[in-house]
């Protein structure tokens, strides 16, 4: 729900309780131009992470991120990004 998204995208709540709101958004914007305009490694970061449920080792390896933190950390930005596109 939304509550749920704006609490992760701002640090409020952690991605493990928000990480099935977080799939709902994608799923549903994965094609809009707000999503389709992010950079290549936010969108994989997002599919990776969010759609997938990849190991955040195999997120880090894949895209060259320095571990989970930075991951998490990039995913907030993207997810604030999009609601703000998106005036959720």
């Amino acid at each position: 729900d939304k509550q749920d998204i704006h609490a992760f995208a701002t640090g409020q709540r952690g991605y493990e309780f928000s990480s099935i709101s977080l799939k709902l958004l994608l799923e549903g914007m994965i094609r809009q131009a707000e999503f389709t305009q992010l950079s290549k490694q936010q969108q994989h970061c997002c599919v990776m992470a969010i759609l997938q449920h990849r190991q955040w080792q195999d997120i880090a390896k894949h895209l060259a991120y320095d571990g989970k933190k930075k991951i998490i950390s990039d995913l907030r930005d993207v997810i604030s990004l999009l609601i703000t596109n998106l005036m959720l």
